[in-house]
């Protein structure tokens, strides 16, 4: 009789530091990765339909590039629907639909929401990610 590990047996302990351990090697990889900042032109042609410039947002996770410093939304962005509270420092972020299939009466923002909200001269990088949602905080530079 062969012995099955239970692959569901990993401590929380364990989870978490495998996480660690990623975000380490991630770090070392992407140390050089900025949030995208978009001008005028950019956020117009996206305002038309062209979304081709969101994929400049990069996934930097919890860290904080060098030369910025994270925005509260509450300063910046009046309408609160879309801004989610995911730090003790308050800053906020945008929950964003990443399925497509969202719609403007869920809780995550619509790609076409999140394009209305783009400012330019701020940075915008994913801070976390689910299965259907990004997670994107603004940033600034001071650098």
């Amino acid at each position: 009789m062969s012995k099955r590990r239970n692959v569901l047996s990993i401590s929380q302990q364990g989870i978490e530091a495998a996480e660690k351990e990623a975000r380490q090697v991630w770090g070392l990889l992407h140390s050089d990765v900025e949030p995208a900042v978009y001008d005028i032109d950019e956020i117009e042609a996206a305002l038309g339909g062209d979304y081709d410039l969101l994929e400049k947002i990069p996934f930097i996770g919890a860290d904080l590039p060098s030369n910025w410093v994270r925005v509260k939304l509450v300063d910046i962005e009046p309408d609160q629907r879309g801004v989610i509270e995911i730090d003790n420092e308050g800053y906020g972020a945008y929950l964003v639909d990443s399925s497509g299939f969202g719609h403007r009466y869920e809780s995550a923002l619509t790609v076409t929401e999140f394009v209305e909200r783009l400012q330019p001269g701020y940075g915008y990088a994913i801070v976390d990610r689910g299965e259907y949602q990004n997670v994107i905080g603004v940033f600034q530079s001071i650098g």
